[in-house]
């Protein structure tokens, strides 16, 4: 199983909430379209001050079914949205292992 992890940063005079909202119900809605997506996570940050707002997971099966998620018409909606509500992101390619 192929998993990325993306690092969020909300955009500048967004309030914590109005980031969490439109993550949740605008943008997830439209990752949650992305073909060969096994499982998606957003993973809010609770504390004013992190170094980051947010952490969201996605999961796919193989290398070629996420490359074929990303190159959808879902993507490319995903892509323009980001300047809604992100300032930055860092995206990175996992291979989980579980310990417990």
């Amino acid at each position: 199983m192929t998993k990325m992890v993306v690092v969020l940063h909300k955009k500048d005079g967004m309030t914590r909430d109005e980031f969490r909202a439109y993550w949740r119900d605008v943008h997830g809605a439209i990752g949650a379209r992305m073909p060969g997506v096994r499982k998606y996570v957003q993973n809010h940050a609770l504390a004013d001050g992190a170094p980051f707002d947010g952490i969201a997971e996605m999961w796919f099966d193989s290398l070629a079914d996420m490359q074929a998620a990303f190159t959808s018409e879902a993507a490319q909606e995903a892509a323009r949205d980001v300047v809604n509500f992100l300032s930055g992101q860092q995206v990175v390619m996992v291979e989980e292992v579980e310990v417990i």
